[in-house]
């Protein structure tokens, strides 16, 4: 049963963005085709120069008064983006959507508002994510029953590997959305996802098959540029969530103080690593077209 209509967004949009123009010119084009009311669409542009301010002062959504853009300094980095658009925020649930991803469909943002303006609304949705491979396919990064699974029995093992993705398919109400940790690269989005979770063990998380595409630029993603950096970002900063959460059971094997533990950590490892070839050969398996709007070359 849905709710009565408020003045306030039913979703605040966010979507950070840094010198990729194309990215969120798609993400634009899907709002706008939609033709979503309620929808709080909000750029803060960390690019050094103008291409993707351009993009968006020249986009029918923009234009039409869908869009709040905001340039930000240089040097702030991508994770103090992604604050200074949650401190913008007013909707009643906050989506934060990276510029190198998108919504499968046009009826992306219908079906979400339906799920999220209920009378009983979830708290959280985790939303599917799809990967294109080489032969341009779409295959998903989890299956949607074990990612349900190991947040329900294991919530904190997103520490130890991610089963979710990027902040581009977690939806949460904006009351109990809490900021990025800005002393962190690598852990940045599961330490958020755990912290957000432990802050509310009751809070209803709902599984949604409504997909969100990730199509990065070819070698300029933010895990490509600090791929030589991660087992020392990793250590360094499992050390400082461990700080803060104490030693659970996934950061005993990310720092490892004991034989059984190094022992154990291996294995495990070992384990994910089957599971993920496994998983990943029964996605190229189950893969589906692309949809209708994704060029060959994107």
């Amino acid at each position: 049963m849905a709710v009565e209509p408020s003045n306030t967004p039913w979703l605040s949009l966010l979507l950070p963005t840094y010198h990729y123009p194309v990215g969120v010119q798609r993400i634009l084009d899907i709002l706008l085709a939609s033709r979503m009311k309620g929808v709080q669409c909000i750029v803060g542009d960390d690019s050094t120069d103008d291409r993707v301010e351009l993009a968006i002062l020249a986009h029918p959504a923009f234009q039409a008064g869908l869009v709040e853009y905001h340039r930000n300094p240089p040097g702030g980095g991508a994770v103090r983006n992604w604050n200074s658009l949650l401190a913008r925020a007013t909707g009643d649930h906050v989506l934060t959507m990276h510029h190198d991803e998108c919504p499968l469909d046009v009826g992306f943002f219908d079906a979400l508002r339906r799920l999220v303006t209920t009378t009983q609304p979830p708290d959280h949705v985790v939303l599917d994510c799809l990967l294109l491979n080489r032969a341009g396919k779409l295959r998903s990064h989890m299956p949607r029953w074990l990612r349900a699974w190991l947040l329900r029995a294991f919530p904190t093992h997103l520490l130890r590997h991610n089963s979710v993705g990027s902040p581009s398919v977690w939806v949460v109400r904006r009351a109990l959305a809490q900021p990025f940790r800005e002393d962190l690269k690598w852990l940045v989005d599961v330490e958020w996802y755990t912290r957000m979770l432990r802050a509310r063990p009751d809070a209803k998380v709902e599984m949604s098959e409504l997909a969100v595409v990730s199509l990065p630029p070819p070698g300029d993603t933010i895990t490509a540029r600090i791929a030589a950096e991660i087992p020392t970002l990793a250590r360094t900063e499992a050390v400082l969530i461990e700080a803060s959460f104490g030693r659970l059971p996934p950061l005993r094997l990310m720092l490892p103080r004991s034989l059984p533990e190094r022992a154990f950590a291996i294995i495990e490892s070992a384990a994910w690593t089957a599971l993920r070839l496994l998983v990943r050969a029964c996605g190229e398996l189950s893969r589906r077209p692309p949809p209708a709007w994704l060029p060959e070359k994107h």
